[in-house]
């Protein structure tokens, strides 16, 4: 709101962005709150805490840029803590030079980060997600200013440079989704198995029934999330 506010008089302008946001702080503030009050979640336990937040922070904005391996919440690895650093190091430029569009990517990014930094037991993929929008705002409002300010008679061949490269990255995150969603696919193998037989043997479950596993508890409850409704339902 700040940044797109046309006005000349920045009192006007910050209390005009401070009334706008008011409204998400509040919705912000009330999912934090609940984050505590419900006691149903990572930052109502133990997991909640400053310990590991900077390696974590390291961790997470080095794996938007390169997303590959994760690392326990105490470690940063090289390709991850190079990345972190360029990907910060261009949020600083945009901070002092613009545009206005890449210090919104900026800014988003480390709002969408910094809360999952302090979930210090463990690191996982999913905290990335929300922050992966505010980079994908980031690195092409940088690239459509600089293109900007190339002489105009340059700019029809850097396109058409720039499209084997988007083409060749888009490809390469594409192929990194799959490969790692392989492992949570062959994890839920069994379950789905479990379920596809339960429908088999009990196409009709008579009211106040109830099928029942033989051989032990649940387990993993990840993916008992999956499991655990297509049961009920049979």
């Amino acid at each position: 709101f700040l940044l797109f506010d046309d006005s000349d008089d920045l009192v006007r302008r910050l209390l005009r962005a401070s009334s706008r946001s008011a409204p998400i702080i509040a919705i912000g503030a009330a999912a934090l709150l609940s984050f505590f009050a419900c006691g149903c979640n990572e930052a109502s336990t133990d997991f909640f805490g400053g310990q590991n937040a900077g390696h974590i922070f390291f961790v997470y904005l080095g794996r938007i840029v390169y997303p590959i391996g994760l690392e326990p919440p105490t470690q940063v690895h090289w390709p991850h803590g190079i990345a972190a650093a360029a990907v910060l190091a261009l949020m600083a430029i945009v901070a002092v030079r613009g545009p206005a569009a890449a210090r919104i990517g900026a800014l988003f990014m480390l709002l969408a980060t910094v809360p999952y930094t302090w979930v210090w037991v463990f690191t996982a993929p999913r905290y990335t997600y929300q922050a992966a929008a505010g980079f994908a705002i980031l690195v092409p409002a940088v690239l459509a200013s600089l293109y900007a300010r190339f002489p105009a008679a340059w700019r029809p061949a850097l396109a058409m440079a720039g499209v084997p490269l988007i083409a060749a990255l888009a490809a390469w995150y594409s192929w990194q989704t799959i490969e790692q969603g392989k492992p949570f696919k062959e994890q839920t193998d069994d379950w789905e198995m479990l379920v596809k037989d339960v429908q088999r043997v009990f196409p009709d479950v008579p009211p106040g029934g109830r099928v029942v596993i033989i051989g032990g508890p649940w387990t993993d409850p990840i993916y008992q999330f999956h499991v655990m409704p297509a049961i009920a339902h049979v």
